[in-house]
């Protein structure tokens, strides 16, 4: 289950980098903008780095939620059809410590989009 609960992060890890540097595409005139009003680089990197803490975060809330209500709801299902019982209540120290090593991997993979749309958007989004 860690395996697959690892794997699973670094695919989410790796959709989250992806979507951001989409996201970048369609943001070239905003991020122009401010470059072109002196927006240094950490500011852009502090932006799209608090973006991918945000979507870590609420991602892992609700994720959280969803398996704690749907292992309440269905653990008599489980224990019936399957003989196996999941306890809904996980232990919160190992969660917190999985949600901190995902949000320092997310707050660092944001930074490739981030350097990328620094470099690209006051040339080509003041071009339009």
């Amino acid at each position: 289950m860690r395996v697959i609960s690892w794997l699973i992060l670094a695919t989410a890890l790796i959709c989250m980098t992806t979507m951001l540097l989409a996201s970048m595409k369609e943001r070239e005139r905003e991020l122009a903008v401010l470059r072109a009003l002196g927006a240094k680089a950490y500011i852009i990197i502090l932006l799209i780095g608090s973006e991918a803490l945000l979507l870590t975060f609420f991602g892992a809330l609700a994720g959280y939620l969803l398996v704690t209500v749907g292992l309440l709801l269905g653990q008599p299902l489980l224990e019936q059809h399957f003989t196996l019982y999941i306890g809904a209540y996980i232990n919160l120290v190992a969660a917190g410590r999985f949600f901190l090593i995902a949000a320092s991997a997310a707050v660092l993979l944001s930074i490739i989009p981030a350097v990328l749309a620094y470099k690209n958007s006051l040339q080509s989004g003041l071009k339009q």
